[in-house]
């Protein structure tokens, strides 16, 4: 199968608003416009706020046109693609995007590995996102940057772009999301990128709140264990897809630098279930089997407590997802407290 050169091409198009909205939400969608025509990505994170971490929803017209697999950018793709490429514009080429698919001729180990990720990324999408055009962009992409950016969590970024813009503008923002937004994630082999992130959030919850932190470490819970599939989805695999769109406008709008503070809030909005299981590996069951069922409270959980956050631990979540010295330095520190952890015991 092969990409709709004509229609993905026409990478302005939008999709007509309906009157089917109630009030409140198309005076949301008005604000949005204003906003993405100046183009002013403060005032469309302000609207977010008060609208109590909420971006407008589909119009009938936008969600007619996904259903029937029609290429269209909806408002919040919009949004989507204005802020991830606020800082960093390259000339949208479809030839150059086409050419990569012809150099694609044969089976490789990667079309092999992209083939059964994508299946498994269904799970979440359901129909909703064609998996031909989630191969194609995946394939793209690893010929233009090499193999070391691919992970098996990779189909789950690229079927939530697919989902809101066509095929090819959603390879030009996933390139640039993936270089430019969460390149240590992908890049710092072994899940060591992970792992920093991950560190990170456990500082955080360890000053937001040091009591469920102790009670986690005293059981020996490894966050990894747990938190692998959150972090390196942003919480889209085995959730609801509508709370995970919630959640990444979150992301797209502040950064997905949050993703730290995300999961120490998550483990927060669940500290009761948390506090009453007295073994690790029933921590771990419970944590893998709680589901992202009210992305909005979550947010504005994150959104209270960021405010809390020191200064030091605020520069390291802000900086790890992007600084490879950084991710490297707060690994280093991990070990190193390992060491004497061991060294104190023995």
């Amino acid at each position: 199968t092969t990409p709709n050169t004509n229609a993905a091409a026409n990478h302005t198009h939008t999709l007509s608003p309906t009157k089917m909205l109630p009030e409140k939400d198309r005076q949301h969608r008005t604000e949005i416009e204003t906003c993405l025509k100046l183009p002013s990505l403060s005032s469309i994170r302000k609207s977010f706020l008060a609208h109590n971490c909420l971006l407008p929803p589909d119009t009938k017209a936008e969600a007619s046109q996904r259903r029937k697999r029609l290429v269209g950018t909806s408002l919040r793709g919009r949004v989507w693609k204005a802020c991830i490429l606020s800082q960093r514009r390259e000339e949208l080429d479809v030839n150059m995007y086409l050419g990569l698919l012809e150099k694609n001729g044969c089976v490789s180990e990667e079309y092999i590995s992209i083939y059964g990720d994508v299946l498994r990324s269904k799970k979440v999408f359901q129909d909703r996102v064609n998996e031909d055009e989630s191969r194609r962009v995946l394939q793209a992409f690893t010929l233009r940057e090499g193999t070391g950016w691919y992970s098996q969590s990779t189909p789950y970024h690229v079927g939530l772009f697919l989902y809101h813009m066509s095929e090819i503008e959603a390879f030009y923002v996933y390139t640039q999301w993936m270089k430019h937004h969460v390149p240590v994630l992908f890049q710092v082999a072994h899940s060591k990128g992970t792992f920093a992130v991950l560190q990170v959030a456990r500082s955080l919850l360890q000053h937001l709140d040091p009591q469920l932190e102790r009670h986690l470490d005293d059981n020996g819970v490894e966050w990894i264990i747990f938190g692998l599939p959150w972090v390196t989805t942003f919480f889209t695999e085995n959730n609801e897809l509508d709370e995970v769109i919630k959640l990444w406008d979150f992301f797209v709008l502040f950064g997905f630098h949050f993703i730290s503070l995300i999961v120490a809030c998550f483990l927060i909005l669940h500290r009761q279930d948390i506090m009453q299981i007295t073994t690790a590996t029933s921590i771990i069951m419970k944590l893998k089997e709680t589901r992202l069922v009210n992305a909005q409270q979550l947010i504005m959980i994150a959104v209270r407590l960021m405010r809390e956050i020191p200064e030091d631990k605020y520069s390291r979540m802000v900086n790890v997802m992007t600084h490879r010295e950084v991710a490297s330095k707060i690994l280093k520190e991990e070990l190193h407290t390992q060491v004497e952890l061991g060294v104190a015991s023995s």
